[in-house]
């Protein structure tokens, strides 16, 4: 059985890959000037911020019966395995480091109100079966509003 912190990192494996073959092409494909690279690292930016809160949403739908620290491990190894894209992005200058920061946070909450919705529920069921499938529901639908108010937060942070 695969722990949270390897489901975690196969996560954002899974969504780094991709995500650094198009920044390659896009590199390969246009002029190394400043006009240029900005617009690239901020949509970079703003593309991985998007991964990483579906990713971790979408993290706490398996297994119901495990504790929260292991939820906490997992959302810390999504938020800093691409810190690497996060670097390059800063020293591009394209984000500066007030919306990184207020991005890293923004997930850090959307992954605690996935934990304290868990706990919550498991706490009010306790031994009830059919409440069993709340958290999964929780995690579909923040994962739905994430997605459709994107905009929004991406205004809020200024991406």
């Amino acid at each position: 059985m695969m722990s949270q912190q390897r489901q975690a990192l196969t996560l954002s494996i899974i969504y780094s890959i991709p995500l650094l073959i198009w920044l390659t092409t896009q590199l390969q494909f246009i002029e190394w000037s400043h006009f240029y690279l900005q617009p690239l690292f901020r949509q970079l930016f703003s593309t991985l911020l998007l991964l990483q809160t579906l990713c971790i949403t979408l993290l706490s739908l398996n297994r119901v019966d495990r504790q929260w620290s292991q939820d906490a491990l997992g959302i810390i190894h999504i938020i800093l395995f691409p810190l690497p894209f996060v670097a390059l992005t800063w020293l591009t200058g394209s984000v500066n480091l007030n919306t990184i920061i207020s991005g890293l946070l923004l997930i850090s909450l959307i992954g605690a109100l996935g934990i304290l919705s868990r706990i919550s529920i498991d706490f009010l069921a306790a031994g009830l079966k059919p409440l069993k499938i709340i958290p999964p529901f929780v995690s579909i639908t923040l994962a739905i509003l994430m997605w459709n108010f994107r905009h929004l937060w991406m205004n809020w942070l200024e991406l």
